[in-house]
């Protein structure tokens, strides 16, 4: 995921002296690489609504050395406590799919975007999960199970549609195919196993399926022959003013 990330930071025009949030920054692996990008005469801030996450990006940005400068606060990113219009841009990387109201983060967004600022999000698009085993039929279903896991799922295709929306000009979509050759980076990245587990939990598929595809997947590790995908949506947009 580095290149990215770092893609997602030059669409947001950011450097020294910028004043930039990330939104649903985690452990704060992006607001310190920013940090490092704005320097001590800008300003970072991430929004997270885990406790735990926004105390291991406090801890970060002080291992990084960009604390004085790197703040991160516990917050909804459907209802951003921030003032308007505070920010020279603004970013959010696969969050939105965990989100119930995307338009809403969106437009939270733009508001504490200051005139002529630029909002970039990285989003996955799971209706394009692609699994290399030969039930399809069985592959579709957990595909669709997995889609229906988040909340907002597709809203990688919907970005377009949501920058227009939240009045954005200047918009600009790239993509990018996310390849898995091994199962390990299938099962870290993109939930592979994990997902069968869930699907015969719920019901939607039976134990012995989640047992053949276990079985198929590990096969075909085995073999050299592993093979998953997804496609990934930038979006770019800047505020009119």
């Amino acid at each position: 995921m580095l290149p990215l990330k770092q893609r997602t930071y030059e669409l947001m025009r950011s450097g020294p002296g910028s004043h930039v949030l990330d939104v649903g920054c985690g452990p704060g692996v992006d607001t310190s690489a920013l940090g490092v990008r704005v320097g001590s005469t800008g300003k970072v801030v991430g929004v997270d609504t885990n406790c735990n996450f926004v105390r291991e990006a406090d801890n970060l940005a002080e291992q990084s050395g960009v604390r004085l400068w790197v703040e991160h606060l516990v917050g909804d990113a459907e209802r951003l406590a921030l003032k308007t219009g505070t920010f020279d841009a603004c970013r959010c990387e696969r969050v939105l799919q965990h989100v119930s109201r995307p338009d809403r983060v969106v437009f939270e967004m733009v508001r504490v975007t200051r005139d002529g600022g630029w909002i970039v999000a990285l989003d996955i698009d799971w209706a394009t999960l692609s699994i290399d085993v030969s039930d399809v039929e069985l592959e579709r279903r957990l595909v669709r199970f997995h889609l229906d896991a988040h909340r907002s799922g597709s809203v990688g295709r919907q970005l377009w549609r949501l920058f227009k929306q939240a009045g954005l000009s200047d918009i600009s979509l790239d993509f990018a195919t996310l390849p898995c050759l091994n199962l390990a980076s299938a099962a870290f990245g993109l939930g592979v196993l994990e997902m069968a587990e869930q699907a015969a939990k719920a019901g939607a598929i039976s134990s012995e399926a989640a047992a053949e595809w276990r079985e198929a997947l590990l096969d075909a590790d085995a073999k050299g022959v592993f093979f998953a995908s997804v496609n990934a949506v930038f979006a770019v947009g800047r505020k009119a003013g």
